[in-house]
């Protein structure tokens, strides 16, 4: 799993993420695609929507334009 999440990475040219960060990067795509916290919640596990929305705000446009490169790559582009 680490190999194939340092290839993306590369790939995609954005920073190296953990296991735990792509928690992150899943929460965060999925709010800048409409998902509702609550839906975030559930899908992360939390016990309430409240700490997915305290770990989990929306973030400035640089780092939503790496988030997008990234899903390009995972989806198989370049």
């Amino acid at each position: 799993m680490r190999k194939q999440v340092k290839r993306i990475c590369a790939l995609a040219n954005v920073p190296e993420v953990t296991a735990h960060g792509l928690r992150g990067t899943h929460a965060t795509i999925a709010r800048d695609h409409g998902a509702t916290g609550a839906v975030v919640s559930a899908a992360l596990g939390h016990e309430s929507q409240r700490i997915s929305d305290a770990a989990y705000n929306r973030s400035n446009a640089d780092e939503r334009e790496q988030r997008k490169r990234t899903l390009r790559v995972l989806q198989g582009g370049k």
